[in-house]
């Protein structure tokens, strides 16, 4: 399977790179011409580069890194598990990422972040989560926060 990702990537590499891309240029109506030689300077390319959204992050997927992040981690108030959703949906303040772990947890002070650390340990990845330095975060988890109720 390795042989056969690394054999259509290189495929796909060499009929891309070996092509000569001419570029004119609006102004002067010079042609500019670049030519990639992908024979020179080759270097393997490092497995930590590779990596999924946190929603992949359970499924069966052979990654050496896992993200967290959007307008929720924005928000993430990492001491009541509280989060905003923000303009995309309606600025509801609630408990989603309460929803995706475990009963148990769902108290604990930055469960969302237990929860990814656990998942990547047993993949052998490591997490890229986003911090939350606005300077703001979800007061509580009662719903919609209206214009007035918003931060600055």
């Amino acid at each position: 399977m390795r042989i056969r990702n690394l054999a259509a990537f290189m495929a796909a590499m060499s009929i891309m790179l070996s092509c000569t891309l001419s570029v004119s240029g609006t102004s002067s109506g010079r042609t500019v011409n670049i030519t990639v030689d992908t024979g020179k300077d080759r270097k393997a390319i490092s497995p930590y580069i590779y990596g999924v959204n946190a929603e992949l992050m359970e499924n069966d997927v052979s990654c050496k890194a896992v993200r967290a992040g959007g307008n929720r981690y924005s928000a993430y108030n990492w001491e009541t598990n509280a989060s905003n959703a923000g303009a995309d949906w309606k600025n509801i303040s609630d408990g989603y990422f309460q929803q995706n772990v475990p009963e148990d947890m769902n108290d604990k002070p930055g469960c969302a972040a237990l929860k990814l650390n656990e998942v990547c340990t047993a993949k052998g990845a490591y997490p890229l989560m986003t911090l939350q330095l606005a300077g703001y975060v979800s007061a509580d988890m009662n719903g919609e926060v209206s214009k007035a109720e918003s931060a600055l």
